[in-house]
């Protein structure tokens, strides 16, 4: 069966393609990729066969298993005859690595957001309100101070 990557699929419109689970239900429970079916490849034959005969000919069929071996190998299912079907390259493991990428980045972004809006901000708002308290000596030695927010943009800062 052919195989097709995380990237190839993450461009594919999503109304195209139906995510088939091959995994036992066992580890299916621990997780599946959003949206996707699961359809063991250890159930038998003729209810493979009718759950994919309920998928719509015109989608794609992606098929995935924990690491992308098992998927590799259904050519032989005779519900699959005449369909595009394809295996998820590096399975479910794979899905997880590449969403784990994606957060990473994710996270990454945002920190150097929130530092880009803290300096910018800083100067704004930080700087002018340090001046004042130092000039018209608004805070003495053993006062208690309350800080609240708002929950505009100087909300982000910390």
């Amino acid at each position: 069966m052919k195989e097709i990557t995380l990237e190839e699929l993450s461009v594919m419109p999503k109304d195209s393609y139906v995510l088939i689970d091959i995994r036992d239900e066992g580890l299916a429970s621990y997780g599946m990729i959003p949206g996707a079916v699961n359809i063991p490849a250890d159930a038998p034959e003729e209810e493979q066969n009718k759950r994919i005969a309920e998928i719509p000919k015109e989608k794609k069929l992606i098929f995935y298993c924990q690491i992308g071996r098992r998927s590799r190998e259904l050519d032989d299912l005779a519900c699959i005859e005449g369909r595009k079907a394809f295996s998820l390259q590096d399975g479910y493991i794979g899905y997880i690595r590449f969403r784990a990428a994606i957060e990473t980045n994710s996270e990454e972004r945002q920190l150097k957001a929130e530092d880009s809006i803290r300096r910018k901000y800083h100067e704004q708002l930080f700087t002018p309100f340090a001046r004042a308290c130092k000039t018209y000596q608004l805070i003495s030695e053993g006062d208690r101070i309350a800080v609240c927010m708002s929950g505009g943009k100087d909300s982000m800062l910390r």
